[in-house]
């Protein structure tokens, strides 16, 4: 026994000193192209997994990930050149090496070692050349990038404040999809303004959307944390999802805390696929705002949402749809003849949402004739926005309205109305016209990647416009049909733009539009959509590749080494060795001559199905931050103690040997059977885990559901096969049994009669 227990701490050890060079998560990489280690998101947050679409690395390739792989893994001219993710900027423009001369063995630095961005992820920010603008520009105005990288607290008035929204340390439910809401009062003795939110993440695996309202008056079944469905508070302030960063207003606008609705709710949404248990979370938001007295005289405006999508009680998925379209149209009548001004989006749809999109049509107006014969004037109109053009000899003030038509007072009056530009306004609309652009675009969409989106350009809505929001869906792995609603399983097909200045409270709810009149399976049928954001580059993947070449799911090559590694030692541990190890004796020792044969069997299986488990087990601890967190990984810590207690449990086997009386000893017939049936039950359990863990790579590392069913179905044949061999070899002992016990009773009939 103690030969057999050194072997599994020989190779245990063996295998413990070779694992570093297993679980490693490709670090490397990040030096095989330039300035690997300095790459950001657009919103100016560290991405040190280049290739991924997780930041962190791990999970379903970027497609500078699938470009990179294509390469070898290797920073080539070909490489360098390519603009992986569509947003007009070669990788090497990105990464700090436009001459595409840099190379890993050089030892030289890159050209650049600031302003690198993400090669897989469209900056539209960066790409998109852009010039100052504020609230009082006109409508096409370029503006300038208001991300947080340029926000700092010396631009604020000096009683500024910090406010956190943070949920009280409140226990997350094991359910995998929970909505959580908590109020809480600001007592403000004035209105206030708020320029910046930063989401304050204290459970990241946990956390999937948090968003923050205002409340028309006291919510008090949400004093303390509930998960009531109902919602009492309806004014939107901010949303954030996973994907997301910190938000900062453009100059001069702010969310508006009126000291008269001081109540607030946060609504934070806990995505737990992993059944988590007793895991205490204190997230939600911070706000950064200021008392609106302090900046009277400097112009400031209220921002607030606008709702553009469909009635939760419309939307119907059908299953196996590689593509299938929603859109919800929606007017907004009470716009005053001013309109409003758009200078932000939030798109949002759930797990099988690919593409959201949201078309402005607008009715062409004839441009008057006053405007239209002055030849200055003419000259303005014939570009597209506010002056379309930044040369100089036609525009003026550093991208700015155009002097010439500015100072011309019948192009003044066309420039009240900015439809008239370049389309006109001030004459009737023309019903037989109409242009069209897209306010806020994603044709990439991705569940776990949202965020709040700067648009390059102010735009203009009017009550005249119309605005449908498209939903393109992929629901080919699906098998029943999925609704509209606030379950991660269920679907959305929302947009929110950030607008100002902000309606009446009177007139608030006029800005939400969740509208019946959905049309479904819309469209052409193929869901292709390039974007036409004004001011932002169009990109849609059939322009920079097949769509083909796109991969939907991780293959199994594709998963981190460490996990290929564990998936396969537990697979053939559970699936193979430690059952037949338990068969052996069970159903085949008498199948044996030598009594001794069966036992060196089933010892070397099962020291072959140990050595396989502390390896799988040893990457998995290495690599995975929750390690007894979910189901899968307590189940996989009981079975680790019980395997480790197998060979220790049998190494204090008490003896066999019968007492005088002809008996085997109690308490060896008490080890028979504690060593048998925990090596039964851990079987068992070893099975279950295996299925458990096939969903895992599915739900967090995005393979295929084919791959899931593959390997549940290989697993479940190996059970039935087992099983019915174990039944066949009991039936078969207890037929011989039977025989046997025939003869004996035979034998004894003619020994009676003969006597």
């Amino acid at each position: 026994m103690k030969k057999w227990l050194g072997l599994g701490e020989r190779a245990a050890v063996l295998f413990a000193c070779a694992l570093p060079s297993l679980i490693s998560a490709h670090p490397e990489y990040m030096l095989a192209i330039p300035n690997g280690d300095k790459v950001i998101d657009p919103s100016g947050n560290p991405w040190p997994g280049v290739g991924h679409e997780r930041s962190s690395g791990g999970g379903k390739l970027s497609p500078f990930g699938l470009d990179f792989r294509e390469a070898g893994y290797r920073w080539t001219q070909e490489l360098c050149q390519k603009d992986s993710d569509c947003d007009g900027l070669s990788n090497g423009e990105e990464l700090g090496d436009p001459l595409c001369q840099w190379s890993e063995d050089s030892g030289e630095l890159p050209q650049f070692d600031v302003g690198i961005t993400h090669p897989g992820i469209a900056d539209v920010e960066r790409s998109t050349a852009a010039s100052s603008s504020g609230p009082g520009a006109s409508v096409a105005m370029k503006m300038d990038t208001f991300t947080c990288a340029n926000f700092t607290e010396d631009d604020l008035p000096s009683d500024y404040t910090s406010t956190s929204f943070i949920m009280p340390s409140y226990e997350v439910p094991s359910e995998r999809t929970t909505y959580t809401k908590y109020a809480m009062k600001v007592d403000d003795g004035e209105d206030m303004y708020a320029v910046r939110f930063d989401p304050v993440i204290d459970q990241p695996e946990l956390v999937h959307h948090i968003l923050l309202y205002n409340c028309d008056y006291k919510p008090d079944d949400f004093l303390e944390p509930n998960t009531e469905a109902s919602m009492p508070c309806t004014n939107l302030v901010f949303a954030w999802a996973v994907g997301g960063a910190s938000f900062c207003l453009p100059p001069k606008l702010g969310f508006e805390f009126v000291a008269e609705s001081p109540w607030y709710l946060i609504d934070v949404h806990y995505d737990n696929p992993n059944s988590i248990s007793g895991v205490k979370d204190k997230s939600g938001i911070k706000v950064t705002r200021f008392p609106k007295p302090s900046v009277a005289n400097e112009g400031y405006q209220s921002a607030s949402y606008l709702w553009v999508g469909a009635g939760l009680d419309t939307v119907r998925i059908p299953p196996r749809r590689e593509v299938y379209e929603v859109t919800a149209e929606c007017r907004f009548n009470n716009i005053s003849d001013e309109g409003i001004t758009v200078f932000s989006y939030f798109l949002h749809g759930h797990q099988i949402a690919r593409k959201i999109w949201t078309e402005v049509k607008r009715p062409k107006f004839e441009c008057p004739s006053l405007c239209t014969n002055n030849p200055i004037c003419e000259k303005c109109f014939m570009q597209d926005g506010c002056c379309g053009s930044r040369d100089e000899n036609i525009c003026f003030g550093e991208g700015k309205c155009c002097d010439r038509c500015v100072a011309c007072e019948a192009c003044e009056r066309c420039y009240e109305k900015t439809s008239c530009n370049p389309g006109g306004s001030l004459d009737t609309a023309s019903s037989s016209s109409s242009s069209s652009f897209d306010l806020g675009c994603n044709t990439r969409y991705d569940f776990d990647l949202q965020e709040t989106v700067p648009l390059q350009e102010f735009q203009k809505v009017y009550a005249d416009d119309v605005l449908t929001t498209h939903c393109v869906y992929d629901s080919s792995e699906r098998t029943s049909m999925t609704y509209g609603g606030d379950a991660t399983e269920d679907e959305m097909c929302i947009a929110f733009y950030l607008f100002y200045p902000s309606p009446p409270p009177s007139t608030a709810s006029s800005a939400i539009c969740l509208t019946e009149d959905t049309k479904l399976n819309a469209g052409d049928g193929d869901g292709a959509h390039t974007c036409n954001v004004p001011g932002q580059v169009g990109y849609d993947d059939s322009l920079c590749r097949d769509s083909g070449s796109f991969q939907k799911y991780n293959k199994f090559g594709d998963l981190s080494t460490w996990l290929q590694v564990h998936v396969i030692t537990m697979y053939i541990a559970w699936g193979f060795m430690f059952p037949l190890g338990v068969l052996i004796p069970m159903s085949f020792r008498e199948a044996f001559q030598d009594e001794t044969k069966w036992f060196q069997l089933h010892r070397a299986l099962q020291s072959l199905g140990l050595v396989l488990l502390l390896i799988g087990c040893s990457v998995a601890f290495a690599n995975v931050s929750l390690h007894f967190s979910g189901s899968h990984q307590k189940v996989g810590l009981a079975l680790f103690i019980l395997a480790l207690f197998q060979p220790l449990n049998a190494f204090c086997r008490p003896s066999r040997e019968v007492d005088p009386d002809g008996l085997i000893p109690a308490y060896r017939r008490l080890w028979e059977i504690m060593h048998k049936n925990v090596g039964r039950i851990t079987i068992v359990m070893g099975w279950a885990n295996v299925i458990l863990g096939a969903k895992l790579i599915e739900e967090f590392y995005g393979t295929a559901p084919k791959m899931t069913s593959a390997l549940m179905g290989v697993q479940g044949v190996t059970i039935v096969a087992l099983s019915l061999v174990a039944i066949w070899r009991y039936m078969k002992r207890t037929e011989t049994k039977s025989d046997d016990e025939i003869v004996e009773s035979s034998r004894d009939l003619d020994v009676k009669q003969m006597s």
